[in-house]
């Protein structure tokens, strides 16, 4: 067995299929880590890649998946977005900012890392009032994803 990627994180293989999980890697996005929302669809912070002839590749966009990923983000921005706690140094909030960065996360990869499609998505659903800031603080953290990605699998 030869060891072709390098990841810190969640990283679990089926056969040729490679799935990369960011779940740790946005722990403390914004909340506390142990702080959750409960959403119903499961669509954690992952990147699914395909490992073949010696190369990685991303699988084609899965419908469902985003059909999951809304279902989420209208149930999680439904309830309302919590301003942050002012009385805490962190200004945690109570984990609805983390679960809509895994959905966010989860749709950037799961449509060929389409930035722009991304965007809009998040502008549709996210409308708290540190809208720009969340936004800034996602896209960063998914081009270190990338750049982690690149890295570890040579993409």
């Amino acid at each position: 067995m030869e060891a072709v990627l390098d990841f810190m994180g969640g990283t679990s293989i089926a056969g040729d299929t490679v799935k990369l999980d960011f779940f740790e890697a946005l722990g403390y996005f914004h909340t506390c880590y142990a702080c959750a929302v409960a959403y119903p669809k499961d669509a954690g912070p992952v990147a699914v890649l395909r490992y073949k002839n010696g190369k990685f590749s991303f699988l084609p966009a899965d419908p469902q998946l985003n059909a999951d990923i809304e279902t989420n983000l209208k149930a999680i921005t439904g309830k309302g977005i919590p301003d942050k706690d002012p009385d805490e140094e962190s200004g945690f909030d109570d984990g609805t900012r983390k679960a809509i960065a895994f959905n966010i996360v989860a749709y950037y990869f799961n449509n060929a890392r389409n930035i722009g499609a991304t965007q809009s998505l998040f502008d549709k659903y996210y409308v708290h009032r540190d809208k720009a800031r969340i936004w800034k603080d996602i896209s960063q953290t998914i081009q270190s994803f990338d750049l982690t990605l690149k890295k570890a699998a040579s993409l």
